[in-house]
């Protein structure tokens, strides 16, 4: 592929085909991707397509149709086998692999000595496979990465374009000296005039140079030429083979015509001009080719983190490690135990099992400060340990890394195309019929006015004739009119933009969203995980009922939200463990639990104890902050159950998992303490109803007259017994931080209860959410039955760059809102602190997504939402733009446009930006692009001529041709020097801007 035009017509060769759903061919990574039914059509039918559209191909890569290669689908693995003499050989191999269990298929080829398997990673693995060559009796070894992906492929492009150059320039040096230099040297011109049977010596030398770059070297145009007008379009290939055979035929014409009529006067030299022509085109191919490959260089510099080998560790039966050695990554599989040593990348996704260390991740979530590491945390592949040795074991191996996950993301941005480049594309699939109209009409023009006699007589050269004359000017336009740098100015500038913000930890799924983010007018924040830390903790607990105990209360309220990943269910599992590990274990009763300093109810139910002075939270090396704010103060009154007697904060959290004891991380972890749940039915947006069996320890007396296990055949029977029922609820507080947030629970779904729990247990019916479950259950505080029977009091510190990054969009002219499943008063109060003014409060996802609809209805040209949760999923797909934080919900990043892998929101700004550079470097491509052809036709032309003299030479024309191709790449290139943003917490806000 030469162009533009011919990537359209392999995209139409493939969409053409029955059974394909979508195909996307990329003219600067010369790849294509098709999504196909495999009962319609299969590889070799769409290999064909292509090859019958006048193109070469190759499979780089099959997933296959059962959901790709990914953690659910079947995995692939190039092998490189050697030993193979004979198709008996290759066979063998084959037979071996087949026969292997979890092999799904498996080709050999003898000629290239590669060997393709696709296979089940649950069942085998790539050592197990190679493990069955070499009892086959042959050696094989994992196929280099550059075999596999298109790196290997633009290199041997480059050098197939440098030997074209360098054997054309060959011939085409002696062939200029001749016919520019030489021939106006005395000595030397007389040898050219020397007769040679009846010819010029200099005609001879100048046909036998001229012929090979003509036939050997342009071929590869010639060949083009000849596919595309057989399919009834036109290319590069058409305009270069048109023009240097028009020149070359026209030398040889005249140079025979010079021989049957002695008294004409040939000009046979003019085999320079298709000579230089073709080497002109191919040095800018060969420049073209060197610069794409530095615009991919980004996705190499990615590719480059994963280490070639990593330490596997043999363990035995007790899981103690009893020797190590060094294996290819490529080899690991799902369940390895690896050795990482310090300053040393990590080779897969896995977890720590042994080992604490702290791990740079800077050049995968762009976070620049290292994360600290324990048994249990996560870690990701290419990223670089510190000064500790982990043991860890493998979870995601191969192409299912977070790496290749990235580069797969990357890449696939690389292959779509923008809206703008849309336009482009139906200008260039004219441009080569009007270019070739253009030269048609010039040629005419120039020659049709000498014949006349129109011209004056000096304006044709001396020697030459009117139609001479009128085809240099045709063959100019022909080959500098070529569209090329049209067809580059987006996918150069895609590929460099998307491959820079990989690099900071930014991925852009599609080149449409860069093109909608460039053009933002608004932007809806989602609140928990976004504006705030995303990691909540009871700040306060009050027990309302006096005939139950917190502990008590703690237990029920655990056991309910142990079944949940949401960070609000964490928060209460982590306050519960916590507290009741100090109730036998030292924590003093009436405080929270761990490092963080809190002021909680001593548990008697709420006696009315005024709140402490200050609310406060410990932060390492940075002190305890905290106070008492106006609304904290409001919220609490004077006695009674009904005030409900909470304690405000602004800022308060208990120890994350990594910061806490061991014994308080077993704790949260473990579940055998709690009561299981034996129904459950998750309500988004308002919280939870489950039934729990407990044991009657676990119960308070008051609890004695509850009915048992055997009584409760159902979860309807039991909803009517209102002594049986126990309701408890983390209610949002007036004026007050938090309140619970819209809840996606995964896994929960309603279910009847079991028809009989363990012998001698208890039912109790909890119902745990927001204020809104509790009207919907008639729940009034001290109204019997059923009873409220605690308040949680939960905080979500802001994010400390949120308020910087909301003023930075400001001044950029951005409008900001945010829409949260919070009650009004939580809201209201964080985007307050943040400087948003558009708040929509206690909506459920659904209504996220109305919202967004909303803002779009009228007349917002762009709006994106940036959110992290399961319940943002519906908003982000409803967005023009979606931005999912990384550390969110896997459901966001796959419904969000971009993905920002590290937590921090500067991320948005440097997408922001980022996009809008990239879109103005695209549209400069485009200016420069037109400019130059509206400027290089006329002067080709021969515009110029009539006041100057000044007839362009094709073959310098040839060489402006290329060099516009090079010149729109160049500048694409100048985005790889991009510098991001300063962060938005060291610029000032500027007073008085308003959301």
């Amino acid at each position: 592929m030469s162009c533009a035009s011919c990537s359209a017509a392999v995209e139409g060769a493939l969409a053409g085909m029955p059974g394909v759903r979508a195909a996307a061919v990329s003219l600067m990574q010369a790849e294509a991707r098709v999504e196909y039914d495999e009962g319609a059509t299969d590889e070799a039918q769409l290999r064909q397509a292509v090859e019958e559209a006048g193109f070469a191909c190759s499979l780089l890569d099959s997933s296959g149709g059962a959901g790709g290669v990914g953690e659910d689908g079947p995995a692939a693995l190039h092998l490189q086998v050697t030993g193979m003499a004979c198709a008996s050989c290759s066979s063998a191999v084959e037979a071996a692999l087949q026969g292997t269990q979890g092999v799904l298929q498996a080709s050999v080829s003898l000629l290239t000595g590669r060997a393709e398997v696709k296979y089940d990673p649950r069942r085998v693995g790539p050592r197990t496979l190679l493990r069955a060559i070499t009892d086959a009796g042959f050696a094989a070894e994992p196929a280099s990465e550059g075999q596999v992906d298109g790196t290997a492929l633009r290199e041997k492009e480059k050098q197939f374009w440098r030997r074209k150059f360098l054997l054309s320039l060959v011939f085409s040096v002696p062939l200029f000296l001749l016919s520019m230099v030489l021939m106006y040297i005395p000595g030397p011109k007389n040898l050219i005039e020397l007769k040679v049977g009846g010819f010029m010596l200099g005609e001879l030398v100048a046909f036998v140079l001229a012929t090979p770059v003509q036939f050997v070297v342009g071929w590869t145009f010639h060949r083009g030429a000849w596919r595309a007008l057989r399919r009834g379009r036109a290319n590069m290939d058409v305009l270069v083979s048109v023009g240097t055979n028009a020149a070359y035929i026209y030398s040889i014409i005249s140079i025979v015509y010079s021989r049957v009529q002695m008294e004409y006067e040939s000009h046979g030299l003019f085999f320079e001009t298709s000579a230089l022509l073709i080497t002109f085109v191919c040095l800018g191919k060969y420049l073209e080719a060197a610069a794409k490959g530095r615009t991919s260089s980004a996705i190499g510099a990615l590719l480059r983190l994963a280490p070639a080998t990593a330490i596997l560790c043999h363990t035995d039966e007790q899981g103690h490690v009893t020797e190590t050695e060094e294996v290819p990554a490529a080899l690991l599989q799902r369940g390895d135990r690896l050795r990482v040593l310090p300053g040393a990348r990590l080779p897969v996704d896995g977890v720590v099992l042994e080992g604490r260390s702290h791990v740079d991740e800077a050049l995968i979530t762009g976070e620049s400060a290292p994360v600290a590491k324990h048994p249990g945390d996560e870690v990701i592949s290419g990223t670089v340990n510190g000064a500790g040795v982990l043991l860890i074991e493998a979870r995601r191996v191969g192409r299912d890394t977070t790496l290749s996950q990235i580069v797969e993301l990357v890449e696939g941005a690389q292959l779509s195309k923008a809206p703008i480049q849309a336009y482009a594309d139906r200008i260039s699939a004219i441009f080569v019929p009007l270019a070739i109209l253009a030269a048609l009409l010039t040629f005419a023009a120039w020659w049709g006015a000498g014949a006349a006699g129109a011209l004056p007589p000096d304006w044709i050269p001396k020697g030459s004739t009117a139609f001479l004359f009128a085809l240099l000017f045709g063959i100019a336009v022909l080959v500098i009119a070529c569209p090329c740098a049209l067809g580059l100015a987006t996918p150069t500038a895609l590929m460099v933009g998307t491959g820079v913000a990989a690099q900071h930890g930014i991925l852009i799924k599609s080149a449409e969203a860069l093109e909608k983010m460039s053009t933002l007018k608004a932007v809806v924040f989602d609140k928990t995980g976004t504006l705030t830390q995303g990691a909540p903790a009871v700040v306060d607990c009050a027990a309302l009922d006096a005939q139950w105990p917190l502990n008590s209360v703690l237990f029920l309220a655990a056991s309910a939200e142990a079944g949940s990943e949401h960070p609000l269910a964490r928060a209460v599992q982590r306050y519960a463990a916590l507290r009741l590990a100090g109730s036998t274990g030292g924590i003093d009763d009436g405080g929270g639990g761990g490092s963080a300093e809190q002021a909680g109810s001593d548990g008697s139910g709420g006696s009315g104890a005024p709140p402490s002075p200050s609310a406060h939270a410990t932060e390492q090396g940075m002190g305890v902050a905290g106070g008492l704010e106006a609304g904290q103060q409001a919220s609490y009154a004077s006695g009674g159950a009904e005030d409900l007697p909470l304690l405000l904060v602004e800022q308060a959290w208990l120890p994350s998992p990594e910061d806490a004891a061991p014994q308080e991380a077993d704790a949260l972890c473990s579940v055998g303490w709690l009561a299981p749940i034996t129904a459950s039915e998750a309500l988004p947006g308002r919280g939870l109803r489950c039934w729990l069996a407990c044991s009657p320890a676990s119960l308070p007396p008051s609890a004695a007259q509850l009915p048992s296990a055997a009584q409760l055949p159902s979860c309807a029977s039991a909803a009517a017994l209102a002594s049986g029922s126990a309701l408890l609820a983390p209610v949002e507080v007036e004026g007050g931080v938090v309140g619970p947030a819209s809840r996606g629970r995964a896994g929960s779904t309603s279910a009847e209860p079991a028809k009989e729990a363990s012998a001698g247990s208890v039912e109790v019916r909890v119902a745990l959410g927001n204020r809104r479950l509790m009207q919907e259950e008639g729940v009034a505080v001290g109204a019997q039955p059923p009873r409220l029977l605690a308040a949680l009091a939960i905080s979500d510190p802001l994010k400390p760059e949120a308020p910087a990054v909301v003023a930075a969009l400001r001044r950029k002219g951005l409008t900001c809102h945010m829409v949260t499943g919070d009650g009004w008063a939580t809201a209201r109060a964080v985007a307050a602190r943040v400087g948003i003014t558009h708040v929509c409060a206690e909506e459920l996802p659904a209504g996220k997504a109305e919202r967004i609809k909303q803002l779009q209805a009228g007349g917002q040209r762009g709006v994106a939402m940036v959110g992290d949760g399961i319940n943002d999923s519906v908003a982000l797909a409803q967005a023009d733009v979606g931005v999912a934080v990384g550390s969110g919900a896997d459901v966001a990043v796959e419904a969000a446009d971009y993905v920002l892998m590290g937590s921090s929101l500067e991320g948005l700004l440097l997408a922001l930006d980022l996009s809008r550079r990239t879109f103005r470097r695209i549209k400069l491509n485009y200016l420069w692009a037109f400019s130059y052809n509206l400027c290089a036709v006329p002067i080709a032309a021969g515009a110029l001529y009539p006041p100057l003299h000044f007839q362009l030479p094709p073959w310098v024309a040839g060489a402006c041709m290329a060099g516009s191709s090079v010149s729109v790449v160049v500048s694409s290139l100048a985005l790889r020097r991009y510098r991001r943003p300063p962060p938005a917490l060291r610029c000032p806000a500027r007073a008085g801007a308003t959301g």
